[in-house]
């Protein structure tokens, strides 16, 4: 039966593996650096949706709509950038290239409480509105003609 990889480099020697580990991190650091979307930067921490979904507590089809999108709430991509394991911080940048963290501003970024995986919310009906089954019966629609303006008839 063949070997996987880690079986491989585990029988290597710790100067080696030590190397190869460097040298992959290295290579990593650079494809998330170079990375021109989310969906790059995921990948280049080895992350799939499905994991990622996991640790968000959203359903896969969710984190690739993320990726998709031009256009995020501030706090939707920090929730993002949290669970692939880094950090977000806003700064702005001066005509003079001068670089001001906006420490004023973070307040909004709150903290992920973990990343654990947490189980997908339930998914509600259209438009967020409870599905028929959990919604309560209403009467029955009554069948009689109407008469018009109160009264006429």
């Amino acid at each position: 039966m063949g070997r996987n990889v880690e079986e491989i480099i585990s029988a290597l020697p710790a100067g080696r593996r030590k190397r190869i580990e460097t040298q992959a991190r290295r290579i990593a650091d650079e494809m998330i650096r170079e990375a021109d979307s989310l969906a790059a930067m995921r990948k280049a921490t080895g992350r799939t949706q499905t994991e990622l979904a996991q640790v968000l507590g959203v359903t896969q089809h969710a984190v690739s709509q993320i990726e998709r999108r031009t256009d995020l709430y501030v706090s939707t991509l920090q929730r993002y950038v949290e669970a692939l394991g880094y950090k977000l911080e806003v700064t702005l940048v001066t005509p003079e290239n001068r670089r001001v963290p906006l420490e004023s501003f973070h307040p909004w970024l709150q903290p992920v409480a973990d990343t654990k995986p947490r189980a997908a919310p339930a998914r509600p009906g259209r438009a967020g509105l409870p599905r028929r089954s959990e919604r309560p019966n209403r009467p029955a629609a009554s069948n009689a003609k109407k008469t018009g303006p109160r009264g006429a008839g």
